[in-house]
């Protein structure tokens, strides 16, 4: 492939977390399988260089805001947004099947015979909704009933570039009303949350007032951010969203858009299925009495592949 035909493109995704990583692995297995396909990191502060942006003949962005949109949707060059917090004309969509998310978590503690449930999301940001809607759907179709806890607007997270692009793990900043959250539920009861960083705040919140993970509170997040996931005790469970598969997708439609501009024109949207929970400590519980026939399940379960035995288990 001659060097004039290198497709050259932006990409404004975050390093600082798996979710964003994983997204950028995908993007680059697509650019090197098909070849000629130039993939470069932006920043938002140089999308203030609007000059600079002509040099490139499309863009993979996490679309956080309408300013973001708005420079991007300028330079006339096709867009896939793979975050999606509201839709922008002529931008394709590549995202998550939040959906299936919800029902892979649902499932999960079903598998493991909890009668209660909760979501425990955030103030702002599109994705903790969708969670919390696909997951209380799937266990109203089981039967059951999801205490979701309502948090206030005055501890709302506006999820800009400054959360996304260069996130921190922070303390709650709603703790107050999530420990009286906590302590209002019935236990033992089983949570999930729109995202790990969501997951880890919780677990800790969770340690200050004494309930304990997983024998009353069961947590799973969401992104399988093994930092994340890994710097607590009980490490945390979480669904895999399969995030370089998303990438693979945003790269691959955003090489058709640039193939045939008269699909800029739809409002393109691809969802991408999650693959699995990736079971850890949080989750490794099952809600029976006494506690050591909990234990022997769990070990069952970590040991199913194995030739038990009624000596390796009690």
């Amino acid at each position: 492939m001659q060097k004039s035909s290198i497709i050259r493109f932006g990409v404004l995704i975050e390093l600082s977390r798996e979710f964003g990583r994983e997204l950028c692995k995908g993007i680059t297995e697509f650019a090197n399988q098909i070849g000629g396909f130039d993939p470069v990191f932006i920043t938002p502060k140089s999308l203030k260089n609007r000059q600079a942006l002509t040099g490139f003949d499309g863009f993979i962005a996490r679309v956080m805001t309408d300013e973001i949109a708005k420079v991007l949707s300028k330079t006339g060059k096709p867009v896939v947004d793979v975050y999606y917090e509201k839709p922008h004309d002529g931008f394709a969509v590549v995202k998550t099947n939040h959906a299936k998310i919800g029902r892979i978590a649902a499932q999960h503690f079903l598998d493991r015979k909890f009668k209660n449930f909760a979501f425990c999301g955030f103030a702002g940001g599109r994705f903790s909704e969708y969670c919390r809607l696909a997951y209380r759907r799937a266990l109203v179709s089981a039967g059951y009933t999801c205490n979701a806890y309502e948090p206030s607007e005055s501890t709302r997270y506006e999820f800009d570039s400054s959360v996304l692009i260069a996130e921190k793990l922070t303390p709650a900043p709603d703790r107050k009303p999530l420990i009286k959250w906590i302590k209002s539920l019935p236990k033992p009861i089983a949570v999930f949350c729109p995202n790990d960083f969501r997951a880890w705040q919780l677990l800790n919140v969770c340690k200050e007032c004494g309930v304990d993970v997983p024998r009353e509170m069961a947590i799973l997040g969401l992104d399988n951010d093994a930092i994340v996931c890994g710097f607590c005790r009980p490490m945390i469970s979480s669904v895999d969203p399969d995030c370089v598969a998303i990438g693979r997708e945003a790269a691959r439609t955003l090489m058709e858009m640039i193939a045939k501009p008269h699909l800029a024109m739809k409002q393109i949207v691809r969802q991408v299925n999650p693959i699995r929970v990736v079971e850890r400590a949080s989750t490794e519980v099952y809600p029976l009495n006494p506690p050591w026939l909990s234990d022997a399940l769990v070990y069952i379960h970590k040991n199913v592949s194995e030739r038990l035995t009624a000596d390796d288990v009690f």
